[in-house]
């Protein structure tokens, strides 16, 4: 397995190339289509979106075309792409309508061979994180960060939602996951559950961590 991690949009998205066997999978394209371009293979398989915020969705429909790629996401999670679109133009990123899903990730969980859905919701409600079972390795998006989590102030996020998921997360996968997020450097479970506050305390008590994040920043 290969994978390539590049740095895109105002935002600093990570957008990750997977090469896993023979399928080559793009995930979270939210940059400038160029710099993505010039860095992706002339064959990419499946665009793979972690969430709908536009900084990781914004020129999927773009990529998917000129790549000849089928795009897969969590459908819930096409209205928060279109209620971002006037938030992203501020971001600087020109954002077109998201076609439906050609594999919704809500009701296919293995969109790629050796690729596991987990649904993550919290951030927002078709959160995805990517798990890589045979490889040791979960892609989280904006769900799990390195020392922080996902923001829920925003519109779509639900405080409760994302205690519950990071406690599933934390008592599901192996403690020597890699954990590849959508925004930051990378990290690992075990780190995470020694000097992550948030995912510390969703371990023991998520209801507790739901009414922290509840408050506003």
């Amino acid at each position: 397995m290969k994978i390539k991690r590049l740095i895109t949009g105002p935002l600093e998205t990570n957008t990750y190339i997977l090469i896993l066997e023979e399928t080559t999978i793009l995930v979270d394209p939210g940059g400038d289509p160029q710099q993505v371009l010039a860095e992706a293979p002339n064959t990419v398989d499946l665009l793979l979106l972690t969430h709908g915020h536009p900084d990781h969705t914004a020129y999927a429909d773009t990529l998917a075309e000129k790549l000849g790629a089928q795009i897969a996401y969590c459908s819930l999670d096409r209205p928060v792409h279109q209620a971002y679109k006037t938030l992203a133009r501020i971001w600087g990123l020109t954002v077109t309508d998201l076609p439906p899903p050609d594999i919704d990730t809500c009701k296919n969980t293995n969109p790629a061979p050796g690729i596991q859905i987990l649904h993550t919701p919290g951030h927002t409600p078709g959160s995805i994180t990517i798990h890589i079972p045979r490889h040791h390795i979960a892609l989280t998006g904006d769900t799990l960060f390195n020392q922080g989590v996902g923001r829920t102030d925003l519109p779509y996020a639900n405080p409760q939602q994302l205690a519950q998921t990071l406690h599933m997360l934390a008592n599901t996968l192996p403690r020597n996951t890699r954990i590849l997020p959508g925004h930051g450097p990378p990290s690992t479970l075990e780190y995470e559950l020694k000097h992550n506050p948030y995912l510390i305390l969703a371990q023991k008590d998520p209801k507790k961590l739901a009414q922290i994040l509840q408050q506003p920043l």
